[in-house]
This record gives C-alpha cells, structure tokens and sequence, in this order.
C-alpha cells in the first residue's frame, strides 16, 4: 500500500460519519451509518459513545475502535478511500 493510503487525521463529524484526511492530502467523509446499522460486528458502533472513540492505527493504515469488552473494530484506509471518493463523486475510472 502506497504511503498516499496512510491516515493523517480523523475527525467525527456526527454519529456514523467521519472525516478522513489522507498523507497525500486528500480529504473526504466518509458514512458509516449503513455500516452500523446490520449489527453484528458493527453493533457496539450505534452507541454515540463508543463511535466517537474512533483513533488512527500505529500503521496509518486503518481506523480502529475499542469496545466496553474490549473487541477491536478496524477498518482499513482503502476501503474508507473508496468510500470517501464514491461521496465525493470522485470517478476512480476516470
């Protein structure tokens, strides 16, 4: 993976969206909502509390957060770029 794939910041914007910068100075927001509202593995997201807990990985390379009972939930940056990008109307093709 590319350093321009590296998390330099995170910001929550409200309950289930984010704003990602990326190294290469890209910057968009990315909705979780969807995500957080199948459940299962993503269940414990639909606490404001636990959303906002949100941190960069030592790597850069994901979005990570922790749960009351201690599981970790991580996402990687290129899926959060995709994300991010198809928001923004950013034609990856193109």
């Amino acid at each position: 993976m590319s350093g321009s794939q590296e998390i330099a910041a995170l910001k929550v914007v409200r309950h289930g969206v984010l704003e990602v910068t990326w190294a290469d100075g890209f910057v968009g927001q990315v909705d979780l909502q969807g995500l957080i509202g199948r459940g299962g593995a993503y269940a414990s997201l639909s606490s404001p509390k636990v959303f906002g807990r949100v941190t960069i990985a030592p790597d850069a390379q994901s979005i990570v957060w922790t749960d009351c009972d201690s599981d970790r939930i991580e996402l990687g940056s290129a899926s959060l770029r995709v994300r991010a990008e198809v928001r923004c109307g950013f034609d990856a093709a193109a």
